[in-house]
């Protein structure tokens, strides 16, 4: 019984999310990857060529999968992701983070170290950081953005 439907027929939940997930890692490796290999300025240029060509390729993919026009498919998810891709760029750019921030926030011990103070026995506070320099890896670059907002 039930709706009249049948249930599609397709991979176990476990595999299914297996597959979910490698796809996800994947497609995150895309615009990634550059940046691991390439100086910053020609790593940006591929990063934004292969995503743009993955985004294309996938979209032909979902068109022939679901019986529509392949290369409409494409056009309309390299649109979709350029979309995502210049709101991240705006939120980005509306977020003053430095990269002793960022740093601490992914959790990298290389780019940053913070020195903590001892604590003293008498007040029993918490250590605090010290006045010493916390940069234990190389200098943040500093745009114009951030000295124009004094950081």
């Amino acid at each position: 019984g039930g709706s009249g439907g049948t249930a599609p027929v397709g991979l176990a939940p476990f595999w299914s999310g297996v597959a979910t997930f490698a796809a996800a890692l994947i497609g995150g490796l895309v615009p990634l990857a550059p940046f691991l290999l390439l100086p910053l300025p020609a790593a940006v240029a591929v990063s934004v060529a292969t995503s743009v060509a993955a985004l294309f390729g996938l979209g032909l993919v979902i068109g022939r999968v679901s019986g529509t026009v392949p290369w409409r498919d494409g056009v309309r998810l390299v649109l979709i992701g350029s979309v995502a891709a210049l709101a991240a760029a705006l939120v980005g750019a509306a977020l003053p983070v430095d990269c002793a921030g960022l740093a601490l926030a992914l959790g990298s011990g290389a780019l940053v170290r913070r020195r903590l103070s001892p604590t003293s026995a008498s007040d029993g506070a918490r250590p605090r950081p010290s006045g010493a320099s916390r940069r234990a890896g190389p200098e943040c670059p500093r745009s114009p953005r951030h000295r124009s907002l004094g950081a």
